[in-house]
């Protein structure tokens, strides 16, 4: 009788993120399954086992790159200063859309998002993700005003969202192929703009 061999070892980790990055690359609609099993070295029914079908695949490549870049941001922003956190978050935004120097790939969600809006599912899940960005410079207003870093007729919601739009906005010009100094250059003049809400 034919000895079984040891179940082949998946590194869950790392097969996600290398699922992600082919979406990153191609987005949701043009990923094939092919493609997954390729990168992530598992057959179909393993890859179905351990992650589902491609949608659910996509969603838990999402949440782990939303939950990682989140939590730099959290960070980042975590400045008594608001000019230099704000400034630190835009660090982080170019370092994470820049990370590779071979593709200009931009945030995983905003380069993959506008092509998945028939996906009810993956829609909440944006529009869920996106109103969290909000939430972190809306917040940071807040406090900024509370401790008198901005001028007390300052709307901490108008600005957190314009920061955040910026930040969005910052992928889409890193896809359209802007360099990094023409991408620091905006960043300055938003930095500047904010300077004049300070005190």
């Amino acid at each position: 009788m034919k000895k079984l061999g040891r179940p082949i070892k998946y590194d869950s980790d790392a097969a996600l993120k290398a699922a992600m990055r082919v979406f990153w690359e191609k987005g949701f609609n043009n990923t094939s399954l092919d493609d997954l099993v390729e990168v992530t070295k598992m057959n179909r029914p393993s890859l179905n086992a351990a992650f589902g079908n491609k949608k659910e695949i996509y969603i838990k490549a999402a949440k782990m790159f939303a939950f990682d870049y989140g939590e730099k941001i959290k960070a980042a922003i975590d400045n008594d200063d608001i000019i230099q956190s704000i400034s630190n978050v835009m660090k982080i935004a170019l370092d994470t859309y820049l990370f590779d120097v071979d593709a200009a790939l931009g945030c995983f969600i905003i380069s993959t998002s506008p092509s998945e809006t028939k996906e009810e599912d993956i829609k909440a899940l944006i529009k869920n993700l996106l109103s969290q960005l909000d939430e972190l410079f809306i917040n940071r207003f807040e406090r900024a005003k509370q401790s008198g870093q901005i001028i007390e007729t300052t709307n901490p919601i108008a600005l957190g969202k314009m920061v955040s739009a910026f930040i969005q906005s910052l992928s889409l010009r890193v896809r359209s192929g802007n360099n990094e100094k023409e991408l620091k250059a905006y960043c300055q003049e938003v930095t500047s703009l904010i300077e004049q809400f300070t005190k």
